[in-house]
This record gives structure tokens, C-alpha cells and sequence, in this order.
């Protein structure tokens, strides 16, 4: 990483939000199984992003990441959907 920059910094400058909703809709696509768990962790995710100021929750709405977060927590069971 580079110096005086925060890993999370770096992650957001990559285009993180984008990746880890890419992941949630792909993950999405492919679960038959029910184990969810790689959707929590990207939820858990941008949860955390969201919680960092409201440009990344702007980020979020743009790219359709509130579809796509919202389709995940629909198609979780209610004990993992309460994990989240």
C-alpha cells in the first residue's frame, strides 16, 4: 500500500463500492445452495462504507447498489438476513 494512505482510502479510490456490488449481483446470480455467506461480508461491507459519509452513500445509489443490496436481503433466509 502506499505510505500515509489508509487501506480503506485505497479500496474507495479503486472502486471498491463498485466491486463489492458487482460480487453481491454475481453471488446473487449463482447461489443454489443457500450459503449466503460471501453476500453478508459484502453487505457488512458497504454498510460500513455507507456509515462513512454521505458522497460514499451517493456512490452507492448511482451505481444501483440499493437494488441490488435490496434483492440480496429478499432472497436471505430471516436468520441470516438478521446477521446482517
Amino acid at each position: 500500500f502506499l505510505p500515509g494512505r489508509k487501506p480503506f482510502q485505497i479500496l474507495l479510490e479503486i472502486g471498491g463500492i463498485e466491486l463489492l456490488q458487482d460480487i453481491l449481483k454475481q453471488e446473487g446470480d449463482r447461489i443454489k445452495d443457500g450459503n449466503h455467506q460471501t453476500q453478508i461480508y459484502c453487505i457488512k461491507m458497504l454498510s460500513k462504507i455507507a456509515s462513512s459519509g454521505r458522497r460514499y452513500k451517493e456512490l452507492m445509489c448511482e451505481n444501483h447498489g440499493i437494488e441490488r443490496i435490496t434483492r440480496c436481503l429478499w432472497n436471505l433466509s430471516n436468520t441470516q438476513s438478521l446477521q446482517v
